[in-house]
Formats: structure tokens, sequence, C-alpha cells
């Protein structure tokens, strides 16, 4: 059974006070019915809301003083939809007033499988659902299609189609559903069967089913043989308890006309229909059906009712063998068949062998938790439903992952969720099923974190770098030059991949990859001549580009077949990169990359690139800067800043200086600033959460294309700092001319006004033989950049055209 924390335990047993007690510091605003939503099912889909009184009681709608529950959201402002589907028999609590003539998620929760009853303040799923903050319940009516759950155009399964489509799109988010009897196999339809339910099962994170008969209904299957008293002879395999049951209770029900024996009678005769006829277990309908998609967590809820016979004599009692009839109408292996995990719950009853004792048990058993109407009526399973809502609407909150010098973290907004130390040489990465971030430490080691248990393991790569391949893979290139590929949702030992490569190549890098392939890097005959190319895990390799000199891949990444990379090509007083590079699954050379809007006319500024990524928008985004070459390392252009490929041409949307931006979803952005610290922002405010951060990562996108999903940030091509003053200037001269001229100690002055501008500083100075120095802002402190005896850039022209009008002036350029 499931473990509840201290907020979801006073949910369920009625002692939270949701009007009072959630946290939130101010009135929130509730969820709305999307405008999708209202075009394509209109009022077959409603927002749902429980009622409750001045004494916190759930009460019919009608009842003067009672008020609908509040809605509160998650930690980010938003709502993750909940969507509820009724089930064979069943109709939406909407049409009605409300509880105590409940819908089939408006039942109050008052049933003990094993207990006493639950007396005190009755809850329904409907509310219980609504107190968790971030979830919108949302309720669909398919009840004039109840006879047509797959059959026809507009049946059962097509409306939960969409009814899931329009709640993804207009909330932004994966939906929960939660689902009783047929309601779940009309959900399960929808994602396999379905026009479009591949890219459906994307939208929908947990499953929750009550009851749903997934090999088929034992009491459908077996309807036609206890309406027409054939006996067992029909009964398929499995069954014969639930028959005998039946058989045993109609019996008993011979000239009686009471609650038990009507609803009997009723049930068996409403069975005897196309619809249910396509629920039996022997029925072509299921038979064809297709199993979960594996992307989807499914939940799964059943009762097991048990009754035992007993014989008593003067010597005493002599039990029988109990009969298991599942919750009535499934039995409990099928309501259990297709679920990622299950709970069932178990009523023993015991009768004597009078035909009394017998109906009597019975009728109480069809009355009880454990059959199965009043399933959403019993704590342990009300429970475990209402936590596993809740894990799946607290995991809607984007995942994100980054390093530090000492650990690998997963976050959600402000909350770290799991980490795991080391001295980490690589950024996090992802597999492409989203599940397991990774990073390689400086002990050449494959540390990874699950983010949904938060188990962690290490791989001994012996390897420098790692990229994600297949759906919960990662390879590697190890020190012997081998592609390897592991499985990391398993304990199975990595495995060699057979690639073949020219002669003389060696495998160096496993750069990044996707669902069929991964990019990597060969080093020919161990200079500085490389290949790049593509490789699938049967080892099969596609050409991508050759390299007559290679230094270092400065990034690379990789979505939906399309790759992107940039190298630094040569090196002498500083590297010189190359373009960025896009690149497509055909065999087509890589396209070279625009990025002109980096570097200033008649500069000869190069561009570097610190990381990209394919955002939610479908677009390229990466973080670029350029600079100048010179002995001492580079001087500053444009600094990191965030950049967008439209098209071949990059164009800027955040001047920064930031190193790395993810878009988590509409709302939420992480950000790293060029100082190493993490902010999480909901629609622009922020919050730091860490320092000294090296690498961030978000999974891949795996919903529509959403163009809401796109980084922001103020176009601007300049930064301006703060001018230092004439003694900042001199002491900085002083300091770094030590290194500049071999260790020389040296005293400037400085003549006249320090000029500023756009993060340059001029001065004229006397002292070693210079007239003028001119400083760049860069990375919280400014740095020599240029003298008359510096030629960086070039000629004199060269140096004017680098620089903003003021320096240009003080510089007296033509």
């Amino acid at each position: 059974m499931r473990r509840l924390n201290v907020f979801l335990t006073l949910v369920l047993l009625g002692a939270f006070t949701p009007d009072v007690a959630l946290p939130v510091l101010a009135e929130p605003a509730g969820p709305t019915m999307p405008g999708s939503c209202e075009f394509a099912l209109g009022t077959k889909l409603q927002l749902r809301d429980e009622q409750r009184n001045e004494k916190n009681q759930v009460v019919r709608r009608s009842q003067a003083g009672s008020a609908a529950l509040k809605y509160h959201p998650d930690a980010i402002g938003s709502y993750s939809p909940v969507l509820l589907v009724h089930g064979f028999n069943g109709s939406p609590g909407f049409k009605h007033d409300g509880w105590p003539k409940p819908g089939a998620f408006d039942k109050p929760i008052t049933m003990n499988a094993g207990g006493a009853p639950i007396a005190d303040s009755p809850r329904s799923l409907v509310g219980q659902f609504q107190a968790i903050p971030g979830a919108a319940v949302f309720e669909l009516d398919y009840q004039d299609r109840n006879q047509q759950w797959v059959a026809g155009t507009d049946n059962a399964g097509t409306r939960v189609a969409k009814a899931i489509d329009c709640l993804a799109e207009g909330f932004g988010r994966k939906v929960v559903v939660v689902a009783h009897s047929m309601g779940g196999l009309a959900t399960r339809w929808a994602v396999t069967a379905a026009e479009g339910a591949v890219e459906r099962a994307n939208r929908i994170s947990t499953v929750i089913t009550f009851g749903t008969p997934y090999t088929g209904s034992a009491i459908a299957e077996a309807a036609s043989t206890l309406l027409t008293n054939n006996g067992a002879s029909r009964v398929v395999a499995g069954i014969a308890e639930i028959v005998k049951f039946f058989n045993r209770l109609l019996s008993s029900c011979e000239g009686k006309s009471d609650d038990a024996c009507d609803i009997v009678r009723g049930l068996l005769s409403g069975l005897d229909t196309p619809a249910a006829q396509a629920l039996r277990i022997s029925s072509e309908q299921l038979r064809d059906a297709q199993r979960w998609p594996g992307q989807i967590r499914v939940f799964a809820l059943a009762g097991q009712i048990e009754l035992q016979g007993r014989t008593c004599t003067t010597l005493g009692c002599v039990a029988g063998t109990p009969w298991k009839v599942g919750d009535t109408a499934v039995l409990q292996d099928s309501a259990t068949a297709d679920a990622t995990e299950h709970v069932t719950v178990t009523c023993k009853y015991v009768y004597n062998a009078d035909v009394a004792s017998f109906y009597n048990t019975a009728k109480t058993a069809l009355g009880g938790p454990c059959q199965h109407s009043n399933l959403m009526s019993e704590i342990h399973l009300t429970n475990n439903a209402v936590a596993e809502v809740a894990d799946a609407v607290a995991s809607a909150l984007p995942v994100y992952a980054y390093v530090t010098a000492k650990e690998l973290v997963i976050a959600r907004h402000d909350h770290i969720t799991r980490s795991a130390g080391g001295t980490f040489q690589t950024a996090p990465r992802w597999t492409v099923n989203g599940r397991y971030t990774f990073a390689v430490s400086k002990k050449k080691e494959l540390v990874v974190i699950d983010s949904r248990g938060g188990a962690v393991h290490t791989i001994k790569c012996r390897c420098t770098a790692a990229a994600p391949i297949g759906d919960a893979g990662a390879g590697w290139v190890d020190d012997k030059g081998r592609l390897m590929l592991a499985d990391l949702g398993t304990v199975a030992d990595p495995r060699v991949v057979p690639v073949r490569v020219p002669t003389g190549t060696r495998l160096t890098e496993a750069l990044t990859g996707t669902a069929t392939e991964m990019l990597v890097v060969g080093r020919v005959n161990g200079g500085d001549k490389a290949i790049m190319i593509r490789v699938r895990p049967d080892g099969q390799t596609t050409l991508v580009h050759q390299f007559p000199e290679l230094q270092e891949v400065m990034a690379a990444a990789a979505a939906n077949g399309r790759f992107s990379f940039a190298v630094i090509e040569s090196s002498g007083d500083c590297g010189h990169p190359g373009p960025v590079y896009l690149a497509g699954t055909d065999a087509g050379a890589p396209v070279e990359t625009d990025t002109t809007a980096l570097t200033p006319a008649g500069s000869n500024a190069e561009v570097g690139i610190q990381d990209a990524w394919w955002s939610g928008d479908g677009k390229l985004y990466a973080t670029l800067h350029s600079w100048v070459c010179d002995p001492y390392g580079g001087v500053p252009v444009m600094p990191l800043s965030l950049w967008r490929l439209d098209g071949t041409k990059w164009v800027s949307v955040d001047g920064g200086p930031v190193r790395y931006v993810r878009q988590l979803s509409r709302q939420l952005k992480a950000v790293v600033l060029e100082d190493g610290s993490l902010y999480s922002e909901v629609n622009g405010a922020g919050v730091k959460i860490a320092t000294g951060v090296t690498g961030l990562a978000a999974p891949p996108w795996t919903g529509a294309v959403d163009p809401a999903v796109a980084p922001s940030g103020k176009p601007r091509t300049k930064t301006v700092e703060p001018c230092p003053t004439k003694e900042q200037f001199r002491q900085q001269a002083d300091r770094q001319g030590y290194a500049i001229f071999e260790h020389t100690t040296v005293k400037f002055t400085v003549l006249g006004s320090v000029v500023c501008q756009a993060g340059w500083a001029y001065a004229a100075v006397t002292g070693y033989s210079i007239d003028y120095i001119i400083m760049r802002y860069q990375g919280g402190q400014w740095q020599w950049a240029a003298d008359p005896y510096w030629k960086q850039f070039g000629e004199p022209a060269d140096l004017c055209a680098a620089m903003p009008s003021k320096i240009k002036s003080a510089l007296r350029c033509r």
C-alpha cells in the first residue's frame, strides 16, 4: 500500500480544510474551460466542483448556503487537467444535484474494506482531487454513447480522445485520466487505435483505473449462460466461481422483489446488448485491443470479494473452498492485467450452508466496498487514487537537471527532488524518453539519476562524454575507442557496437543523439584530422562531415532527426571556431548557418557557442558570443547571449550575458547567468536556485509543437556597464600590465577623464611608452583589451570599426 505524505493523509481522511489551510498568499484564480474544449465537446465536458456547507461537509449543489470548493494553483500558478471518465452504466456527477445522489465519482468515501465504515465528514473523489494544488478536475459525459464504446465514428473512445486533446492543448500540460470500468477501455482505445493515437499518448502522464475489464468482464461473459440457465457448459475458463455465485443468488431471489434481487436481474439483462457483448472475455474487440503505450503510467485499482461457505454440526464447522468473484463484474486478474502498478482490496465473507445465510451474505457483499460500483467509495483505493493524481500533478511541474563542481541535481522549479555527488566534467544529458539524466564524472564514470523513482547508479564507462540513444539508452566512446551502449532502465551490462570506420580512424567522443542514432567523432591516425559520423544502434554509419583540422567540439544538439554542431577547427593564440552547422537525417552536407549578426561590420570577430538545444516551439536556440583574437585570450565583442535560428540565420532573443537557458513550459524558464547563478523564472519573476552551475539541460520536448514554449528576453546587441573611475582604471592597468609586460612592474598615470560606452572604457595614459589603453567589461571586472601596440584588431581602421561612437571619437577615428 502506498505511503502518503502528511498533506495527502489529511486530505484523504477528512481532517483538512482547504479554504483555510492551503499555502497560498492571495486568492488565486481558478481554472477555466479551454475554448477548444467548448468547441469540441460543448456541455459533454465540464469543470467539476464539490459543494460544501459552513461545516465543510459535502452537500447538494442546490442547498442554501453551500459553496463550491475553491481551486488552488500549483507552485508556479498553473493547473494540470484531471479527466474523469465514467463506466458502462455510469453517469457524470454534473448531471445530478450532487451528493447524496451522486455520479460515478461523487459518492461519499465512507467504505472501508476490512474495517469500520467512515462516518465523519464524507468526501468524494471529485473533492479530494479538487483539493490537490494544481489539479483542475473535468468530467466527461459519454452516457449517450455507452452502447458504442469503440464502434462507429462518434463513440465513447472518440469522445475521450477529443477531451484529452483539447485539455492538453488548453493547459499546455499532460492530462491525468481517472476512469471507472469501461471508461478505462475507452481511454486505452483513444491512445492506441483512434486517429492520432500516437501523438495523443504523449499527452497523457498517468491513467488510474477502477475495475477496468482489461481482458474482459466476467459478468458480461457469464450473462448469456446465466440468463438461459445453461449451467456452466458455456463458461469460459476462470469464471466458474462467478457463475456459481450468480446462479445461486438468482435461485435465492426466486419469489423475492427486494433491492438486491432487482439489481442483479437488471444488471444481467442490461448485459445482453452489443456493447456488453464486446466486453466479454472472448470478444473480438478485446482480443484485438492493444496494450497501453509504454510512456503512460497505468495504476489499476481492483476489488476482490471472497465468499466462503461452511457447514456446521454439533461437532463443529467445516469451511469450504472460497469463491473469488472479483468485484462481481470484473475479476481481479482482469482489472490489473495491463497495469504498471496495481492495488487490490479484499473483502472476505463467510456464510452458512442454508439459502437464507447465503442470500444475506451475498446481499451484504453486493452493497460492500469491494463491489464494482462501490470501488470509488472505498478509503484505501481512493487514498491510492488521490496520491497517484497528486504525484502526477506535482510531476507536471517541468523537470530539469544541472551540474555544479560537486553534484548532479534534478529539480522542479525551486524544489530539488534528487541529487548525486561527484566532480563532473560534462553538462547533464537526458534520455530520449525524458526519464533518466546523466553526466560523466572526472572518475570517468557515468552517473545516472532516475527522475521518477530517484534511484542513482553509476556505470564505469571509462569515457569523457556520453550521449542519449534509443528510448532510455546512453552511448559513449571508451578509452579503447569502442562505442558502447547501455539501457539505463536495466542492470544489463553495456554492449559494444561494431562500428565500421575508415582505416586509421579511432572513435573519440559521442556528442549527442536521438531515438535512432548518435553523432560521434573519430580522429584519423591520431592527428588533428577528424570525421563526424551518425551511428545507429546496429553499427551502421553515415558520414556527416570531415575536418581537415579539429581541436575540440564546442556544442552539439539533436532533436527529431536533426543535428546541430560547432567546433574549434584550429588554435593559435586563441581558438578559431568553425561555423555553426545544421544537419538533417538525409545524406546531404551540413548547412552553415549565418552568424553575421554577432560580428560588427568590418571586424574579424569570431563566433563561439556555449550551448545549443531545440525548444518546445520547434526552434533551435543557442547561447553564442563573439570575440577578436589576441595573444592573451581574445577581446570580447558580443557577450554570451541567447539566439534563435530562423531558417539559417541567427537572431537575437536576449542580449545576456547568459550561459544556459531552458524554456520548460509556457510559464517556467531556467536560466544560468555568466557567473554560474541558476534562476528559475515564473513569468519573468526569478528565484535563485544554485550557484556555481556549469551545465543545464531539460528532457526532450515530447508534446505537440507549442509556439508559447519559446525562450523570451529583451533583444539587445550591447551591454552597458558602470564606468570605472580614474583611480579604478589606473589600478587595473597597473595590475594587468604586470602580466602583459612579462612580469614587469609598471605604473601608469591616467590623463583626463575615462570615456565609457557600452562596456568599453578608454583613457589616455602615460607610462611604458603607451599613450592610451582600452578596457572591456567582462566576467564582472574591467579587462585590458587594446593599446597602440596590440594589433589584435588588425589595422587601426579595424580597431575603430569595433568600437562604439564615443570610443571612436576619443581615438580620433576618421
